[in-house]
Parts: C-alpha cells; sequence; structure tokens
C-alpha cells in the first residue's frame, strides 16, 4: 500500500484521475511491471492510498552500495528498457515518470520489477514546477517554464539516472544534477573504466545531455 500525502490525496481529482490510470493500466502482463489493483481510502483517517500486488525483495535503494558498477547499471537497461516501452504502448502519453532507486524492487531471484506505474497524469494534474517536483518527489527532472510534464522522454531520462548511481553505488543528487551531470560521467569511467567508456555515449543520449554539455563546453 501506498499512502499519498495528505496535501494531495485530499484533491478529488486527483483521486480520479489515479483511479483512471490504474484502469488503464488494468490489463497490462509484463514481469518487469507491476500492475496496480485499486485506489482505496483508509478507514482509520480517509488517506488516499495506491494498492497493488506485493513483490518480495528489496527496494533498488536500500542495496545501492552493494550493487555497484557499470555490470549492474548494464542488467538495469536490458531489463527495464522493454518493460518501459511496453508500459508506454498502453496509450498516448502514458509514462511511469517517477522512475528512481526507490520505485525498482530487487527481487530475491535477482530481478528488477517496477512499481507504482499509475501515478504520473495525477501527479500532472497538480501543475508543479519542476523544482518542485524534484524537492517533493525526489526525481531528476530538466527545467522548463511550463509545469512538468511526465511523459516517456522522461522515463529515458529516470533509467539513465538510476544507471548513473548503480555505476557509482549511491544515489545522485536530483535538485541539481545536470549542473554536475558531466562530472558524475567522468566519474562513472573512472570506476568502471573498461566498460563505462562504452556506455557513457547511451548515457549522454539517455540524460539528453547533447545541448547542456555542448553549453558547458562553451564557457569554458
Amino acid at each position: 500500500i501506498l499512502r499519498l500525502r495528505e496535501d494531495i490525496g485530499v484533491r478529488a481529482d486527483f483521486a480520479a484521475a489515479l483511479a483512471d490510470r490504474v484502469a488503464a493500466l488494468s490489463h497490462l502482463r509484463h514481469p518487469a511491471l507491476v500492475t496496480s489493483r485499486s485506489v482505496d481510502r483508509l478507514h482509520d483517517d480517509n488517506s488516499l492510498t495506491l494498492v497493488s500486488p506485493h513483490t518480495a525483495g528489496r527496494r533498488l535503494t536500500e542495496i545501492l552500495s552493494n550493487a555497484r558498477g557499470a555490470v549492474f547499471a548494464l542488467e538495469l537497461i536490458r531489463q527495464l528498457t522493454p518493460a518501459s516501452s511496453v508500459l508506454q504502448q498502453q496509450g498516448p502519453g502514458i509514462a511511469h515518470g517517477l522512475l528512481s532507486v526507490d520505485r525498482i524492487i530487487v527481487t530475491r531471484e535477482g530481478r528488477l520489477v517496477i512499481v507504482e506505474a499509475p501515478m504520473a497524469s495525477a501527479i500532472e494534474l497538480l501543475q508543479w514546477t519542476a523544482d518542485e517536483a524534484r524537492t517533493r518527489l525526489g526525481i531528476v527532472l530538466p527545467d522548463t517554464s511550463a509545469p512538468v510534464s511526465l511523459d516517456p522522454r522522461i522515463d529515458m531520462l529516470h533509467l539513465g539516472v538510476i544507471a548513473v548511481s548503480l555505476v557509482l553505488g549511491r544515489r545522485v543528487p536530483a535538485m541539481d544534477f545536470f549542473a554536475h551531470a558531466s562530472g558524475l560521467l567522468d566519474e562513472c569511467v573512472i570506476v568502471a573504466p573498461e566498460t563505462a567508456a562504452k556506455f557513457r555515449p547511451w548515457l549522454e543520449r539517455a540524460l539528453q545531455l547533447g545541448g547542456i554539455l555542448a553549453q558547458q563546453r562553451q564557457r569554458f
């Protein structure tokens, strides 16, 4: 059960959007995706909750320091890129949008499983700025003057961010990620030179760093 914060759970439109997305994904079947069952209210305090089947294992954030290195990052990409694609094929604009090390479970067999997939459309209703979403959700987002859009492009960005976290064995900062992105990728190559050097071009594409890195080079 994912209990949602009171300041967003009281909104009727949020609950309706979340329930609609749960229904839209109800027929989704993929071994690396958990299909949520329902949106309910707890009897004790009327908290809005997202109810999903239990997945035995540990959140990726709990084992980052042990599951570190480019090999683990490549395995993440191998397992979860197809799952992300299947999710996005469920309808126009559908994406997880909130992928992070907190929303990936490592099962006892070593499989990676994405949880809490229906949240994006409801979060978008809140019209948060990028800074607000980074602070409240702990996810990396590009700067934009418009309210955040949690679309398929963001899923690819987040897979790249998680891959960097796995290579380095620590969670990378959400608030100022792009200011440090080039240095983080350099560190990835130092930590795992044989694999990460070849892996870096994929990471730069996933993180959509082309324009950002060009601007940084111009400053120097």
